[in-house]
C-alpha cells in the first residue's frame, strides 16, 4: 500500500513537471514573440522616420539650389546698378540659360518689374521675404498666391548688393507651385498613405488636396476646438517645435501613423502618414502566426508529456526495483562486514585476554611446583616472576579500561571536566615521565616548544591518557636507537601537538584505518606486537571531546607522524571546572601506575 501511495505522488509530480515545462515554453514564446514583435515595430517606425527625413533633405537641395544660384546672379556687376534695361537683358540671358520661367527685381520702394514681357505696376513691399530680404538675407517665401499671374507660387528671393555691401534692391524668382507639389505626390508610402507640409503657424504648405493650401483658414489654432483631433494637434504641435519622430491619430474612424521632421534650411515640415494597419500588416501577420504555432506546439506538448508521462512511470518502477534490490545488497554487505568485524573483534579480543592469562596461569603453576616440590627459589627469580604477573595484570586492566571508556562514550557517559592551565608544562611534565622507559629500550625522546606557556581549558586527564597512548605506540613501534618527538606548537587559535618517531611508519592507505575501532594495520594473531585495536579510537574520541582533531600526516616519510590540534579559546562551563586545589601536581605520584598501565604491553 506504501508503495502504491508513493508511485502516485511520484506520478502527480511527472504530471506538474510535464505542465512546468509547457507553460514554461509557452512563457518563453510569449517572450520571443513580445521581443521579435517589438523589434520589428520598432524597425518599421525607424524606418518611417529615416524615409521622412531622407525626402525632407531632397526638397531642401530642391530649394536650395535655387536660392544658390539666385544669390549668384544677384551678385553679378550688371545687378547692382539698379538699371532695369541693363538687368533685364542679363536677367533674359540667365533666363534662357537656366530655363527658368521669370526674374523679378524689386527696388527697396518695394516696386516690382519682371522678365516675363508683362506690364504691371506692383508693389510688395507688404510680402514677408521682400523685408528679410532687404533685411540682407536670401530666404525661401511659404507658398503664395503671386500678384503677377494669381497662381501658387513659391519666392525664392535674394538680395542685391552694391560694392559697398549695402543692399540697394532684391532680386526674387517665383517657383510653380506644381513643383513642390510634384515632390509630395511622389513619396510613395503605401496604400492610403500620403505626405503633406506644414509651415511653423500650422498652415498647410504642401498637401495632395490643394485647397487646403488655398484656404489658408485651417491651421494649427482652428484644429485646437476640435477635440476629435487633439492627438493629430498633438502631433502637429512636435512638427513645429522642430522635433523628429512618429505618433498615432484617429481620422474618419481610421488609426492612423505617422512620421515627421522639419525641413533645414526652412520653416517648413515634412509629415508621411499612413493607415496603422497597412504598416504594421507585418506585426499582425506575425502575430497569427504565434498563435497558430503556438496552438501547434501545445497540442504536441501535451501528447508528449501524457507519453513521456507514461515512459517515465515505467522507467520509475524499474528505478524503484532496482534501488530495492541494491538496498537489500547494501544491507547485506552491512550485515556481513559486521559479521567479519565482530568475527574478527572476538577473535583479537580473545587473543588479547588469553595471552596475559595465559602468562598468569604459567607463573602461578611454576609458583605451585616450587612449593610442591618445595624446592628453593631465588628471590630475584621470584621479584622477576611477579613483575611478569603485575605486568599481564595491568595488561588486562588496560584492556578492561579502554573497552568501558569506549562503550561510556557511546553512551554519552564519559564526562569532561575541564580547567584552565598551561598546556605547555602539562605536556612536558608527561613526556619527560616516560623518558626512563625509552631510555631503558634504547630510544632517544625530546621535547620542543615554540612557546613556553600557554593557558588553555582542558581535562589534565584526558590530555594524559591522550599523550600516553600515543608515546606508548611510537615507543611500541620504535625499533632500539630510534627517536621519538613531541612538538607542541602555538598557532594563536589552536594548539598543535605533534608525536614523531623514526619507527615502521603507518601506510598511506591505512592512514584512517588506524583510528577505527578494532581495526590495525596489522590484523594477524602472530603479529610482532600486542594490541586490541581501541586504543587509537579511543584517543580520537578524546580529542574530539576536546572539540579537536587529530591526524596522520601521510606525507611524512622518515617514521609516523600524528598531529593533534586543540582549540585555544575553549572556556570551561560551570559544571566543567575543576576545584582550583586539584591542580595537576596532585595528580604526579598517578603517573608511575597509569604509564604501567599504558606502557603493559610494551614494557617486559
Amino acid at each position: 500500500m506504501r508503495i502504491k501511495v508513493s508511485e502516485d505522488i511520484k506520478l502527480k509530480r511527472m504530471l506538474f513537471s510535464s505542465v512546468a515545462i509547457i507553460l514554461l515554453s509557452l512563457a518563453l514564446g510569449i517572450a520571443s514573440y513580445q521581443s521579435s514583435s517589438k523589434a520589428l515595430y520598432d524597425h518599421i517606425c525607424e524606418s518611417y522616420i529615416s524615409r521622412a527625413t531622407d525626402n525632407s533633405k531632397y526638397v531642401r537641395q530642391v530649394f536650395e539650389s535655387k536660392l544658390t544660384e539666385l544669390e549668384i546672379i544677384a551678385s553679378n556687376p550688371q545687378m547692382k546698378t539698379m538699371d532695369w534695361q541693363i538687368q533685364k537683358s542679363y536677367l533674359l540671358s540667365q533666363k534662357l540659360r537656366l530655363n527658368t520661367e521669370r526674374y523679378q527685381v524689386i527696388d527697396l520702394a518695394g516696386n516690382l518689374r519682371s522678365t516675363g514681357g508683362e506690364n504691371i505696376s506692383i508693389k510688395v513691399n507688404d510680402r514677408e521675404y521682400f523685408r528679410t530680404a532687404v533685411e540682407g538675407n536670401a530666404i525661401m517665401s511659404d507658398v503664395l498666391i503671386s500678384r503677377v499671374d494669381q497662381r501658387l507660387s513659391i519666392i525664392c528671393a535674394s538680395p542685391i548688393r552694391d560694392d559697398n555691401g549695402n543692399v540697394v534692391g532684391v532680386l526674387s524668382e517665383p517657383i510653380n507651385y506644381q513643383i513642390l507639389k510634384g515632390i509630395i505626390d511622389n513619396i510613395q508610402i503605401g496604400q492610403g498613405g500620403f505626405a503633406f507640409m506644414i509651415n511653423k503657424e500650422g498652415f498647410f504648405v504642401a498637401h495632395p488636396e490643394v485647397e487646403k493650401v488655398l484656404s489658408r483658414k485651417v491651421n494649427l489654432e482652428s484644429m485646437k476646438a476640435d477635440q476629435s483631433q487633439h492627438e493629430y494637434v498633438a502631433l502637429l504641435k512636435k512638427m513645429v517645435q522642430y522635433e523628429t519622430g512618429y505618433g498615432f491619430y484617429e481620422a474618419n474612424g481610421t488609426k492612423m501613423f505617422m512620421s515627421y521632421t522639419p525641413v533645414g534650411g526652412t520653416d517648413w515640415f515634412l509629415a508621411l502618414t499612413i493607415p496603422k494597419d497597412t504598416i504594421f500588416s507585418s506585426v499582425e501577420s506575425l502575430r497569427n502566426k504565434f498563435i497558430l504555432l503556438t496552438s501547434i506546439f501545445a497540442v504536441i506538448a501535451f501528447i508528449l508529456s501524457i507519453l513521456i508521462m507514461s515512459y517515465m512511470a515505467q522507467s520509475e518502477k524499474m528505478r524503484d526495483l532496482k534501488r530495492n534490490v541494491d538496498d537489500n545488497y547494501k544491507q547485506l554487505m552491512e550485515i556481513t562486514e559486521l559479521d567479519r568485524i565482530r568475527v574478527e573483534f572476538f577473535s583479537n579480543i580473545s587473543h588479547e585476554f588469553r595471552t596475559p592469562l595465559n602468562v598468569l596461569l604459567g607463573t602461578l603453576q611454576l609458583f605451585e611446583y616450587y612449593i610442591s616440590s618445595k624446592k628453593e627459589q631465588s628471590i630475584e627469580d621470584t621479584k622477576k616472576r611477579i613483575r611478569i604477573m603485575k605486568q599481564n595484570c595491568l595488561r588486562l586492566l588496560r584492556l578492561v579500561n579502554n573497552l568501558i571508556d569506549s562503550t561510556k562514550i557511546d553512551s554519552n557517559y564519559l564526562d569532561l571536566h575541564l580547567e584552565k592551565n598551561n598546556i605547555i608544562s602539562v605536556i612536558e611534565e608527561i613526556t619527560l615521565s616516560v623518558a626512563g622507559y625509552m631510555k631503558e629500550k634504547g630510544i632517544e625522546l625530546t621535547f620542543d616548544t615554540d612557546v613556553e606557556e600557554k593557558e588553555i581549558a582542558f581535562d589534565h586527564d584526558k590530555i594524559e591518557r591522550i599523550l600516553l597512548n600515543l608515546l606508548s605506540n611510537a615507543m611500541k613501534f620504535t625499533p632500539q636507537g630510534g627517536k621519538v618527538e613531541v612538538i607542541v606548537s602555538d598557532l594563536e587559535s589552536r594548539v598543535q601537538i605533534l608525536v614523531r618517531d623514526t619507527g615502521i611508519g603507518i601506510p598511506k592507505e591505512k592512514s584512517q584505518v588506524v583510528f577505527e575501532r578494532f581495526r590495525q594495520v596489522d590484523k594477524s594473531l602472530t603479529r610482532n606486537h600486542e594490541g586490541s585495536g581501541i586504543g587509537l579510537s579511543l584517543t580520537k574520541s578524546l580529542v574530539q571531546m576536546h572539540q579537536g582533531s587529530i591526524c596522520v600526516n601521510e606525507h611524512y616519510v622518515n617514521g609516523c607522524e600524528i598531529a593533534v590540534t586543540l582549540p585555544a579559546t575553549l572556556q570551561p562551563a560551570e559544571d566543567q571546572l575543576q576545584n582550583p586545589t586539584q591542580k595537576h601536581n596532585s595528580r604526579k605520584p598517578d603517573y608511575i601506575e597509569r604509564i604501567e598501565i599504558e606502557f603493559s604491553d610494551i614494557y617486559m
